[in-house]
Order: structure tokens, then C-alpha cells, then sequence
């Protein structure tokens, strides 16, 4: 019977004629195990380098690198249709509510983006300015000390306790105390980190994930330890009862003292009552659990592909102190002022380009009555994806030279074309909800870095480069020492 099945998953398909690994066609195994790698991402761009467009990595599923296919899977108006893989990073455990991401209908995630947008808007972000330069100056100062001692310092570490400390202020006006401390707090990176790896094995066998989610599995702790987890991030660990009492005494004083996030979210439940304390903390955990890492990998990539290409690093500095002495850029460095600066933006833009900070795919059910991508018919429930490490790296939209880091291509290029298939932050009406105070941390920290520090990578010669990366959710960086000297007169 085994016999039989595989000869019919292998052959009796449509997606027979896809190329890709001969295991991969017969098993999600074959996937699970890419995440053991710790570089899935990297081992996509080789199977699409060497079978094209379509490359078959399940029984009944298949990545995509046609970028005439981005709009037609994840565009406006698309009904290609969330898989099964998005429910499982739902912060709600037994209660079965979801979050904006973790959402797998069209509705209810119109539905939940139409109740928040305004929080997260631009003009709503620019007034999160003051939470954001908080933690810069805290991470400054741990910079001045580092220039003083002439000790490395790890940026891998640095840079996620500062967006940890930032999503804390900007959620509810609490930092985390990582900067501070200099540490790990209680170790909740490490929970985190450990959280992902389990849950990206748990997203690709959604089997799994109705089993940790049944009744009966409600007191172990992977499970039970949802909501435990939840409000232990959201309020500086505490427990449930507490948490509650921390949210009363909140909303008792939001409209007069506070512009935070959390004060946003009180507002939306006192106009769509529907929208509860459970909604509400969800909401927040997600704002922690992804901003966290997301930003924290953006800020690395701008800063390592910088000091790596000292052509690069230098013409920004001057670009930067420029701005400075016309008055063009204040102080503080407001994302206004950053945006302003043509070459800040494309070594932003560049550098996140490539290192997203997803290493997986974004996948979706074909509709009804099929499609064709890339010449090739697949049937109505097909799995399809597209990975961003996978678009970004495509020839016919950033050029021949698409592996390598240059900024030029930003303001040479065809921008238009090369915005309409950057992924960094999703696509289409899936763009991520926290993109704009991304940003803003993003233009905010890298200019009064780099105004007032020169940075150099402590060990350039090692085999990664001067820093390891590795993959299971999110693609991380590790061991990014440098060592940091004050610029004269900054």
C-alpha cells in the first residue's frame, strides 16, 4: 500500500512534470528536513538555478521565481488563499482567534487590517518619534563605552535588544531592560528563538499543530504555554491575573498619558467592542515576537554590507555629514530628515534586499479552476510560494549583478520595477502592519550610528565574512563583532 501511494503522489499528479528533488515529490519530510539545514532559503536559489521557475518541494507543492507571477499570487484582488501553514503561528492557542498574520481567510484578515491600519499609519508612527530615540540613546551610549574600552562589540546581540527595548516602548511604553542590562532578561530571546524552530517544523506538518491545540494537550507546555508565554512578554512577566489588572490600570490613564500603541488598541475596542482584552494582548505578542527579530536583522544587514564595502561606507558618510552641516538632517535624525538622503536609502533598501528577513515562503492555495505560472498549468489546492532570498536575487528585475550588494542600482535603475518585487515587507494587501515603524527605528538609528562611530568588522577573514547566519524562521545573524572608534570632531 506504501508502494502504491507514493507511486501515485509521484506520478498520478499534474505537477509530475515540475522539476525538482525526487524526494521532495513524495514527502513533506523533505521539507522539514531543508529546515534542518539552517539555510532553507539558501537551498532554494540553488534548486531554482538549476530546474527555472518552478520547482516542485512537496507531494503538492511548489516554490516560484517567475516574477510575473508575484502580482498574480499575492496582489490586490488575488483570491489565492492562505495555507494551512499561517494558523499555526496564531498567538490565540485554544481560543481560536487569530491574529492578522496568522488569519487564513481574506475576510477575516481585511476584516482585522481594517481595525488597526490607523495605529500603524505614517502620521501615526511619526508620533512614536520620542519612544523610539529612548533606546537609541541608551544603545549610544553603550557604543561611547565600547569606543572608550576599545572592547568588540557584538552587533548581533546589541542590535535585537535594541528593537526589543523599542517594540516595548512603542507598544506600551515599558523597555524590556536589555540595554540596560546587557543581556538576555530571564532569557526570553532564547524562549523565542527555541519557539521558532519548533514552530516552523509544527507550520510545515500542520498535523502537529491540531494535536498541540486539541483539548488534550491543553496543560503541556508547548501548548499550555501559549498564553503563559504571551502575557509574560507583554507586561514584564507577570502572570495572567496580574496582566489584567496591568491593562485596567492602563486604560484608566491612556488617553491622558500615553500615545503608545496599547493606548491605539484601547480606542479600537471602545469603538469595536468585539475587539477584546484577548484580541488586544495578541495583538501586541505579535507586534513583540516578529518587530523584534525582523527589524533587529535589518539593522545588522545595513550595517555589515557597509562596513563591508568601504567605497560604499565612505560615500554615505559623506552624504550624512553633509546633511549635517546644511542643517539638513537634525540631531536626532528624524525619518523625515533620512529620507531625504538618496544614498541612505538605497543602502537601506539594497541591504535589506539581500538579507530579508523571512527565509521561508509565503504560501497559498491555487484558486478554483487552476493557473498558469511560468507556461506550466497547476490545479486548483496546489501549495504555491515565492521566497523572497529567491526574488530578490532574480536578474531580469535588479540586474546581472543581482547577488552583489551595490546601492547604485537604487538610483540608476529602474526603481519602479525593482519596488513593485521587493518582498522585505510582504506584498500586496499582506504587507506587514509594522512596516512604517520599521522604518522609522531603521532611519532613525543608522544615521546617529554612523554620524558619531566609525565601525570595523573584528574578524573580516573568517569564513562567513565577519558574521554566521542561519535559518529556520527568520534568517538570523550571529557573531557580528566590531570594534567601534569615535570620528574626530563627531
Amino acid at each position: 500500500m506504501i508502494v502504491l501511494y507514493l507511486i501515485h503522489v509521484r506520478y498520478n499528479t499534474p505537477l509530475r512534470r515540475v522539476p525538482g528533488p525526487f524526494l521532495a515529490s513524495l514527502t513533506r519530510l523533505w521539507k522539514v528536513k531543508t529546515i534542518f539545514t539552517a539555510r532553507q532559503e539558501l537551498v532554494l536559489l540553488d534548486l531554482h538555478r538549476k530546474h527555472g521557475p518552478l520547482v516542485r518541494i512537496g507531494p503538492n507543492e511548489v516554490s516560484v521565481s517567475d516574477p510575473q507571477a508575484l502580482k498574480v499570487i499575492y496582489g490586490a484582488g488575488s483570491r489565492f488563499t492562505k495555507t494551512k501553514w499561517y494558523p499555526s503561528w496564531s498567538m490565540g492557542g485554544q481560543s481560536g482567534k487569530y491574529d492578522v498574520f496568522s488569519d487564513p481567510t481574506i475576510e477575516g484578515h481585511a476584516a482585522t487590517k481594517r481595525l488597526l491600519s490607523a495605529s500603524y499609519s505614517m502620521s501615526a508612527v511619526n508620533g512614536l518619534d520620542s519612544f523610539v530615540q529612548r533606546p537609541i540613546d541608551r544603545l549610544l551610549s553603550r557604543f561611547e563605552e565600547s569606543s572608550r574600552s576599545g572592547q568588540q562589540m557584538n552587533l548581533a546581540d546589541w542590535l535585537q535588544w535594541f528593537a526589543f527595548d523599542v517594540i516595548g516602548e512603542v507598544s506600551f511604553s515599558k523597555q524590556f531592560g536589555f540595554l540596560d542590562a546587557g543581556r538576555d532578561v530571564d532569557d526570553t530571546l532564547k524562549a523565542i528563538d527555541e519557539t521558532l524552530w519548533s514552530g516552523i517544523v509544527i507550520a510545515e506538518l500542520p498535523e502537529l499543530d491540531a494535536i498541540r491545540k486539541s483539548p488534550l494537550f491543553r496543560h503541556l507546555p508547548l501548548v499550555g504555554g501559549y498564553d503563559t508565554r504571551l502575557n509574560f512578554i507583554i507586561v514584564g512577566h507577570m502572570h495572567k491575573q496580574q496582566a489584567q489588572r496591568v491593562l485596567s490600570e492602563r486604560r484608566q490613564f491612556s488617553e491622558v498619558d500615553r500615545r503608545d500603541l496599547l493606548s491605539r488598541f484601547f480606542k479600537v475596542q471602545q469603538e469595536h467592542p468585539e475587539y477584546d482584552d484577548l484580541d488586544l494582548q495578541i495583538t501586541i505578542t505579535v507586534n513583540i515576537f516578529a518587530g523584534s527579530d525582523t527589524t533587529s536583522i535589518a539593522l545588522r544587514a545595513i550595517l555589515y554590507y557597509l562596513i563591508s564595502n568601504p567605497r560604499c561606507y565612505e560615500r554615505l558618510l559623506d552624504e550624512l555629514d553633509e546633511a549635517s552641516s546644511t542643517g539638513e538632517m537634525s540631531e536626532k535624525a528624524g525619518l523625515a530628515d533620512a529620507q531625504r538622503l538618496p544614498f541612505l536609502q538605497a543602502c537601506i533598501k539594497e541591504a535589506m534586499r539581500l538579507h530579508p528577513s523571512l527565509g521561508t515562503q509565503h504560501t497559498r492555495f491555487v484558486p478554483k479552476g487552476g493557473v498558469v505560472i511560468a507556461g506550466t498549468h497547476l490545479p486548483e489546492q496546489t501549495i504555491v510560494g515565492i521566497n523572497a532570498w529567491v526574488m530578490h536575487r532574480q536578474e531580469a528585475i535588479f540586474g546581472i549583478d543581482a547577488a552583489q550588494y551595490r546601492p547604485e542600482r537604487w538610483l540608476e535603475g529602474d526603481k519602479g520595477l525593482m519596488e513593485r518585487h521587493f518582498m522585505s515587507f510582504g506584498y500586496g494587501a499582506h504587507v506587514c502592519l509594522g512596516k512604517n515603524i520599521a522604518l522609522l527605528e531603521i532611519n532613525k538609528l543608522i544615521p546617529q550610528i554612523l554620524r558619531k562611530y566609525r565601525l570595523r568588522l573584528a574578524r573580516p577573514n573568517d569564513a562567513g565574512g565577519g558574521w554566521s547566519c542561519t535559518s529556520h524562521t527568520f534568517v538570523q545573524q550571529r557573531n557580528f563583532d566590531v570594534f567601534v572608534e569615535r570620528r574626530n570632531d563627531k
